[in-house]
């Protein structure tokens, strides 16, 4: 059993050894570092609502889009990698603790027949002691007592070696077990960290494909060089915008619009890390629809085809149709 207990725990440290070195590597990737390159809200909302109806400025919107959704489905794709990553050490300590829990299982069943084996042996001497103190004829010679008395002591000695043992063993699980689970403290925090910006990317890239989705259907009503306040293509009997507006969008919502006019914080996506890009893909679906069935009954075939191009996902949704 020594042996064994002994292999195990030196596994498990090569093993909490190994996902140390991985986590920090990955600590090292510093993935969180892409926050500061995205793009703001507020800075998607000046490239695509702020634009005259012009040949010349739909097609720099059409290149910023391009730019901007490359540059965050790169970020994405990262974050979904360490994600993984991460997700593996997990995995991998998590194992580390139940074969530690095993061995401490294991330990405390020794410890149990330990505990009994002090009681027969305590039991055996008290009975080879009375039986040496009846005089002969009436018990057994005095040699074989002597040796029974012997192989008490000695049994008794291997049961006091295994309890020392026992509880060695039993103290040696608590550094790695320890350790184990800081680095899971430690890996938990990593995910949770990732997990909520790739959510913030996923939302920018959602709000950029609504907006430049919004701009090329202004422009498609709008005279060339006009001021591109013209608005067809309705969606339930509203305009996008309104569309968007009463589904509370962000950006198009009034009193997220307040909240921002009147926040003081420092950082320039804290209403939109609240937002979960899943709650608003099937109301964008149908804004997506809406827009592209009026503008295919109009015959707007170069804002189709720059739709069909821009490959809009909505998160959650691919829409190719033309």
């Amino acid at each position: 059993m020594q042996a064994v207990i002994q292999k195990l725990l030196i596994k498990n440290q090569g093993l909490l050894e190994k996902a140390k070195s991985k986590l920090r590597d990955e600590g090292k990737k510093s993935v969180l570092k892409y926050k500061s390159k995205l793009p703001t809200p507020d800075t998607l909302k000046d490239k695509f609502t702020s634009q005259l109806c012009t040949k010349s400025t739909v097609n720099k919107a059409e290149k910023d889009y391009k730019k901007i959704k490359n540059f965050a489905n790169k970020i994405k794709k990262a974050l979904e990698k360490s994600q993984k990553a991460l997700q593996k050490l997990q995995a991998l300590i998590e194992s580390v603790l139940a074969i530690l829990a095993k061995i401490a299982a294991l330990i405390a069943t020794v410890a149990a027949i330990i505990s009994i084996l002090q009681k027969v042996v305590m039991a055996a001497k008290i009975l080879i002691k009375g039986v040496g103190m009846i005089p002969p004829p009436s018990t057994a010679p005095s040699g074989p007592i002597i040796l029974a008395d012997k192989a008490a002591t000695f049994a008794e000695g291997k049961v006091s070696i295994l309890k020392i043992l026992s509880k060695s063993f039993m103290k040696a699980l608590n550094y790695p077990r320890d350790k184990a689970n800081k680095l899971l403290a430690l890996i938990l925090k990593g995910i949770a960290a990732i997990v909520a910006l790739l959510n913030l990317v996923k939302m920018l890239i959602q709000m950029l494909e609504t907006l430049f989705l919004l701009l090329l259907n202004k422009c498609s009503v709008s005279n060339p060089g006009g001021d591109g306040s013209q608005t067809q293509n309705i969606v339930n009997g509203q305009t996008p915008e309104d569309f968007l507006a009463g589904m509370q969008y962000p950006g198009y919502d009034s009193n997220s619009n307040n909240s921002n006019n009147n926040n003081t914080s420092s950082n320039p996506f804290e209403d939109l890390e609240l937002k979960d890009p899943f709650d608003y893909s099937d109301p964008l679906a149908e804004v997506y629809d809406s827009i592209l069935t009026n503008l295919q009954l109009t015959g707007n075939q170069e804002i189709i085809e720059k739709i069909f191009n821009a490959k809009f996902e909505m998160v959650g949704y691919r829409r190719y149709k033309v």
